[in-house]
């Protein structure tokens, strides 16, 4: 499900260079998702693309949302744990297959 343009919008301000803008984005973003639950897998979706993320300042801004949300919301963190259980990983010697504890 795709969520309203509010929240869109403040996926922008994960990747300010700025710090102070940064945090301001999570914090409005953690009550959004606090206050409507349903888009949390969205939000799961974005956060793993803009973990990985090229520009500048996105890796802080989404591992910082990443780790407020994670240790937050606890069906977020069961969420989470169910996903990596069917993601496998590679890198350049092994594959990693996770699976939920």
């Amino acid at each position: 499900m795709r969520p309203n343009e509010d929240i869109l919008n403040e996926f922008y301000g994960l990747v300010e260079l700025n710090a102070q803008k940064r945090y301001e984005a999570v914090s409005r973003l953690y009550m959004k998702v606090k206050s409507d639950p349903s888009v949390q897998e969205y939000c799961v979706e974005r956060l793993i693309a803009g973990l990985s993320s090229t520009r500048a300042a996105a890796r802080f801004g989404y591992g910082f949302f990443f780790d407020v949300i994670f240790f937050a919301l606890s069906n977020f963190s069961s969420y989470m744990l169910s996903l990596f259980s069917i993601y496998t990983f590679k890198d350049s010697h092994r594959i990693y297959k996770l699976s939920a504890c």
